[in-house]
């Protein structure tokens, strides 16, 4: 048996103290391109018939996150930039389509500045998107796209990509 979970991170308004770790992992993994943290289990030959049970316990703490941004100094990045090389590109469960590249485009008109580009297509996913959990096999951006409808992972596919689709590192 082998099982990755993600593991809470600390972050800008958010305080976690993990607590316990059930049972211990066989390595907890630090991935430098995502940020995450990943606790591995490995379990060699469990009897059949058995129970495993694997948790991890935490507490958070959150507390606002307030930026002042000013629009006006936001810069778009270079297209041969690392950040625009790794966070505009097509992938997994956040495919660029002809139709949703289309949709952001119409969205932020003729707005070039990449915050204000991104405020509009936030905004256009929190009015138009309707909250419903998908089936596992259902997720990614094609589907809810497509239905308009997703969870909150859905919701960020369909930001994300639209972003993706204008250039803008996300």
């Amino acid at each position: 048996v082998r099982l990755w979970a993600a593991l809470p991170l600390q972050r800008p308004g958010q305080d976690v103290q993990i607590q316990k770790i059930i049972p211990t992992p066989t390595e907890i993994l630090d991935d430098p391109i995502g940020g995450n943290r990943v606790a591995f289990w490995s379990v060699d030959n469990p009897k059949p018939g058995s129970t495993l049970v694997f948790r991890y316990d935490f507490e958070v703490k959150n507390r606002p996150v307030l930026f002042d941004i000013d629009p006006r100094q936001v810069q778009r990045v270079s297209a041969v930039s690392p950040e625009a090389k790794r966070y505009t590109v097509s992938e997994p469960w956040l495919e660029v389509s002809p139709q949703l590249a289309a949709q952001a485009k119409k969205i932020v008109g003729v707005e070039q500045n990449p915050y204000l580009q991104a405020r509009l297509l936030f905004d256009w996913v929190e009015a138009n998107v309707t909250y419903d959990y998908p089936h596992i096999k259902d997720r990614g951006v094609t589907r809810a796209f497509a239905q308009m409808k997703g969870d909150c992972g859905e919701f960020s596919h369909i930001f994300v990509t639209m972003a993706r689709s204008l250039g803008v590192p996300t």
